[in-house]
């Protein structure tokens, strides 16, 4: 028992001990939760009184940091903004929404090389409320936005000067950027009233240009350097088959013009007259081969090199952005705001649709303000429709079901709608060609309308709704013009038939005689010996003797054509007892020259073939197969026929053939004449005006004949007393020539 008592007392103290740690433990936890809770309230008390906390623009400070300049926009908390810049002047502004000044913050003026002062102004512009914070700058520069807790902080960088300039120096600065002010400029584009080219004006001498063609999409591109390009309006649409538009666009040190084609590439002209560029194009016929391009180029052009064609292929079809430049720094800002400042700094009349959501954050520096808007649409699958002068942004989901529904609804009305019948009288052309041209432009006429011609009357019987017959008519009236054109073409067929002939001859000899044992030899030349017997009687003595005369003719006989009207000789002459010797020196030289010109001439509408023809049709026998003969006629006659196309005030497309045929002095086997043929075609593009040689033969035929005896004729010197010497040559020379004027419209018109 006395064992056991100290364990008791043991174990009751250990009881004792961990009651009062059971007791410290509750109330530790109990006054931790409370010291916790306490805490946390706290927490939420201070979040709540920064999210109640008033959103204001407490202050805005100006310092220089490192030479840069660093404006401190100090706000009641975070601030959402959006910065742009903008010139003339140039100046940034912050916009912060949904906030306002703490207290009227006037204007600041800054002692500073780049900043001139800054505004503050309250704005509310329907339920859009912001304050606007302007930072006039007197030169444009650099600058970068960041926050700091609530502060927003713009660094503007200190621009680099460049070392003080002597007087000399800056006045040559002055002279050399005097040329920049006076670049020349374009200053207008002309379509032509075909569509089939256009005339580019500058307000000063073209100096040159480069132009190459491009595929995917088809396309003409011409380069224009050194000057900038003034135009109010940068693309040009054409309601054709074959052109789809011209578009005008400013690149670094030339301006670049696009004219792109729809199917395929035409042939196509450049001519320059001082301020003026002329373009034309044309389309090949069926019948030519596809692919065949022929380019006439004009004197100045040249041809770009593959890096050229290459860098134009990578902005070729770049769009030209003409806004004012502005830089700008979102952070977070609702796309809807952003495009209620682009209205702003473009005056453009803007409606956002209620399907325009979603926000935006961007940072871009010099951007022109349209490239911006095309940017942001593109990035948010927005999309725009112009209503006159009101611009309306929609998701492109609700644009294609718009233009989905306006397709409809057009068609619908067209089937219920009135079919109205109109005749059309076609004054200055053929109906039907009209009518063709009508039928290329399917979208003129509606799935009910009809197009008919009466070519009797040289009508055009058009039925369809009231809208697509009030197009139908202005098409017309652009066909049917009265100022129809002409072209007068003149070809000159020029022949030159000179002829050179010369002859040197020689002919000389005699017979000779001699006694041989009571008998007599004789020599002659090459017409043989003849000998002539007579007796002569001694009128003193009475005695007759007998005498023998050798005759004979020349040796050599070589003599050159000589006669009446013809060249000239000399003759010499030896005469002994038995010796008779002669000799004579002929020579001949005649030049002859033929020329004939043929000049046919005629006068053609535009687009239209014309003909002329004279000369004589020659007469054949001709055996059929039943051995019936029967004579037909062939034709030797000078013609002319041609098709001029008017690509534009200068430049015409000709496609010509030229003919002249003549009586030949051959024969054929029954002594029919033969016929000389002398043909030329072509197409090509000239100048209203000017004279050009089409084409031409030159032919040229050398005869050289040397007669005389062998060996002889060979001899050095003396080889001349042996021989003949005849050469001719006779050239024949084929110009023609072609003049195409257009005919001015004043004539055309009756007009004085």
């Amino acid at each position: 028992m006395k064992a056991a008592y100290p364990y008791k007392r043991c174990t009751k103290a250990l009881k004792i001990v961990s009651m009062i740690v059971v007791l410290w433990g509750v109330c530790y936890h109990v006054s931790g939760h409370l010291a916790c809770d306490h805490l946390f309230n706290n927490r939420s008390v201070y979040a709540q009184e920064v999210a109640e906390a008033p959103s204001l623009i407490k202050a805005i400070e100006v310092n220089e940091v490192e030479k840069d300049t660093l404006v401190t926009i100090k706000a009641s908390k975070p601030v959402t903004y959006t910065v742009v810049k903008l010139q003339d002047p140039f100046r940034i502004l912050v916009d912060i929404p949904q906030f306002a000044t703490e207290k009227a913050i006037e204007t600041i003026p800054v002692n500073s090389e780049v900043i001139n002062q800054i505004t503050n102004e309250q704005m509310e512009k329907g339920e859009r409320t912001f304050c606007r914070i302007a930072i006039v700058l007197k030169k444009d520069v650099e600058y970068d936005v960041s926050t700091d807790e609530s502060d927003l902080l713009i660094r503007i960088a200190q621009p680099v000067e460049n070392a003080e300039e002597s007087p000399g120096v800056k006045e040559n600065q002055e002279i050399a950027a005097a040329p920049a002010d006076e670049e020349s400029q374009i200053i207008a584009l002309r379509i032509n009233d075909d569509g089939d080219g256009m005339t580019v004006i500058s307000d000063s001498a073209i100096t040159g240009y480069k132009s190459f063609q491009m595929d995917n999409p088809y396309r003409l591109v011409v380069d224009i350097p050194d000057v900038k390009e003034k135009l109010s309006k940068k693309t040009f649409s054409f309601q054709s088959s074959l052109i789809d538009k011209i578009k005008v666009g400013q690149h670094p040190e030339k301006v670049r013009l696009a004219i792109y084609f729809k199917d395929t590439l035409p042939t196509y002209s450049i001519d320059k007259d001082e301020n003026k560029l002329f373009v034309a194009w044309a389309f090949p016929d069926g019948d030519e081969e596809n692919g065949m391009r022929a380019v006439v180029r004009g004197e100045d052009e040249v041809v770009p090199t593959k890096e050229e064609r290459a860098a134009a292929e990578d902005v070729e079809d770049d769009k030209v952005y003409t806004g004012q430049k502005i830089s700008l720094d979102f952070k977070d800002a609702d796309v809807r705001n952003i495009l209620r400042l682009i209205s702003d700094i473009s005056g453009l009349n803007i409606i956002v649709s209620d399907n325009v959501k979603g926000k935006v954050t961007i940072k871009l520096d010099d951007v022109p303000w349209d490239e911006v808007l095309d940017i942001i649409l593109e990035t948010n699958n927005l999309g725009k429709i112009w209503s006159k002068s009101v611009m309306r942004i929609e998701t492109q989901d609700q644009i294609r079901r718009i233009s989905d529904d306006k397709y409809k609804a057009q068609k619908s009305r067209e089937k219920v709608e009135e079919l109205l019948t109109e005749v059309i009288d076609i004054i200055y052309r053929d109906a039907q060609d009209v009518a063709n041209l009508l039928d290329d432009e399917k979208e003129l006429s509606s799935d009910r309308g009809i197009i008919s011609v009466d070519p009797n009357l040289n009508r055009i019987i058009v039925t369809d709704t009231a809208d697509k017959l009030a197009a139908i008519k202005q098409r017309i009236v652009r066909y049917d013009d009265r100022t129809v054109r002409q072209v007068y073409i003149e070809a000159k067929i020029v022949q030159s038939i000179p002829t050179h002939t010369k002859e040197i001859g020689i002919a000389w000899g005699g017979p000779y005689a001699t006694g041989h044992n009571d008998g007599v030899i004789g020599v002659a030349g090459v017409s043989g010996v003849e000998f002539a017997r007579e007796t002569v009687t001694d009128p003193i003595t009475g005695l007759a003797t007998e005498v023998v005369e050798v005759i004979g003719g020349n040796m050599i006989d070589l003599p050159a054509a000589v006669g009446m009207g013809a060249g000239g000789g000399i003759g010499f002459g030896f005469l002994k007892d038995n010796l008779e010797l002669t000799a004579t020196l002929t020579a001949m030289e005649k030049d002859e020259k033929l020329k004939i010109v043929s000049s046919p001439r005629v006068l053609s509408i535009d687009k239209n073939e014309a003909m002329i023809k004279q000369g004589v049709a020659l007469p054949y026998l001709k055996l059929s197969e039943e051995g019936v003969t029967s004579t037909e006629f062939k034709d030797a006659v000078l013609e002319l026929k041609v098709t001029p196309t008017i690509l534009s005030e200068k430049i015409i497309k000709i496609e010509l053939r030229v003919k002249k045929d003549q009586k030949s002095a051959q024969t054929g086997a029954g002594g029919e004449p033969g016929i000389d043929v002398r043909e030329a075609y072509s197409v090509l593009m000239v100048e209203s005006g000017r004279t050009v040689v089409i084409g031409g033969i030159y032919e040229e035929t050398t005869n050289t004949i040397m007669s005389g005896v062998p060996f002889f004729s060979d001899l050095p010197g003396v080889g001349r007393l042996f021989r003949n010497d005849f050469s001719k040559t006779e050239l024949t020379e084929l110009l023609i020539f072609v003049t195409t004027t257009i005919v001015p419209r004043e004539i055309v018109g009756g007009e004085t």
